[in-house]
């Protein structure tokens, strides 16, 4: 079965090589573009990792993500990156989220790859 990684980021928009390159290594990509889709899509579906833009969800989703991303080893837990127009580090201090899951936009493909991989057991090259 494939892993799914959902945007919550109407902004973000990946590429076709890298949407393709993360189907070849088994990954489905969804978008969604509200944050009343999104918490009703992780609700739904379990995504394995999750995109969300920083500053437009409400408390709801906000809880959402804070439950998925438990380090509490359960194996069904996505792993919740967060977006936005700044600096990782203002990002992290701003949102209080973990440095290494704030990505600023625009998201590096490699970036991307390496972090979603890393945690599925799955060696990839980057370039």
């Amino acid at each position: 079965m494939p892993q799914l990684l959902l945007i919550c980021d109407p902004p973000l928009k990946l590429g076709r090589g890298l949407i393709a390159a993360l189907s070849l290594r088994g990954m489905d990509v969804g978008y969604l573009n509200h944050a009343s889709e999104c918490y009703g899509a992780v609700q739904a579906y379990r995504p394995d990792f999750l995109i969300v833009a920083s500053g437009t969800q409400p408390a709801p989703l906000d809880r959402t993500m804070r439950w998925m991303a438990r380090a509490d080893g359960e194996s069904d837990r996505a792993r919740v990156f967060l977006t936005g127009d700044a600096s990782s580090a203002k990002l992290a201090d701003q949102w209080q989220w973990p440095r290494e899951l704030c990505l600023p936009r625009p998201i590096d493909a490699s970036t991307l790859i390496r972090l979603l991989f890393e945690t599925t057991g799955t060696i990839v090259a980057t370039t």
